[in-house]
């Protein structure tokens, strides 16, 4: 077949030097345009399938790399990477609230956190609240016998151990509304209230 009769459905008509440099020009235009985007784009991945690069993060206090799947979920690498096996997993869904710990004093689930979402940052467990527990939550705790079973409470103390950090004294209207997603199938709800409420009188 004549190379005249495949170009752009006129196959009389062979395309002039101008009309080849337009479409040159055109074809280069959109060529560079697309690197850009797929640049931009590949900027924004932090990593790319099955590559393998090192995570940074601090758990209470200490350095920890992590050079596995980066959407691996933090609690999976709280409890069995580095055995820390006081934050729970009770639904997988950040519906319960027992897998609660602190990062960059915001009450966080580490069940559908990724360690790829605390890269460089601060993340607290239950068992680097305080070095001997006795952080005011903890003492209130135990002056008020909040636990029943226990499987839901260090969540529960995680996420009241956060809102005293952004707000000392709350009110228990706001003590409420802070814990209402964390679940206590034993229904101790009324002394997990009045501990927060007296944590935050500074036991």
């Amino acid at each position: 077949m004549d190379a005249r009769h495949i170009h752009l459905n006129q196959p009389s008509t062979v395309p002039s030097f101008s009309e080849l440099s337009r479409y040159a020009l055109t074809a280069r235009v959109l060529r560079k345009a697309l690197l850009a985007h797929l640049d931009e784009t590949l900027q924004a991945v932090p990593y790319q399938e099955g590559e393998i690069i090192m995570i940074k993060l601090k758990i209470n206090g200490q350095e920890q790399n992590w050079g596995g799947d980066p959407d691996l979920p933090l609690l999976w690498f709280i409890r069995d990477e580095i055995g820390l096996t006081g934050t729970k997993f009770g639904c997988g869904q950040a519906l319960c609230g027992s897998c609660t710990v602190i990062v960059d004093k915001q009450a966080v689930r580490a069940c559908v956190t990724s360690v790829s979402d605390v890269r460089d940052r601060e993340v607290t467990t239950i068992e680097g609240l305080h070095p001997t527990g006795d952080h005011p939550v903890q003492k209130a705790w135990r002056q008020l016998n909040v636990p029943q079973c226990g499987f839901c409470q260090t969540g529960q103390i995680m996420q009241a151990a956060a809102l005293l950090m952004g707000n000392p004294k709350p009110s228990h209207d706001q003590i409420r509304e802070s814990l209402s997603g964390n679940i206590c199938r034993c229904g101790c709800y009324q002394r997990i209230e009045n501990a927060v409420h007296l944590a935050s009188t500074g036991v």
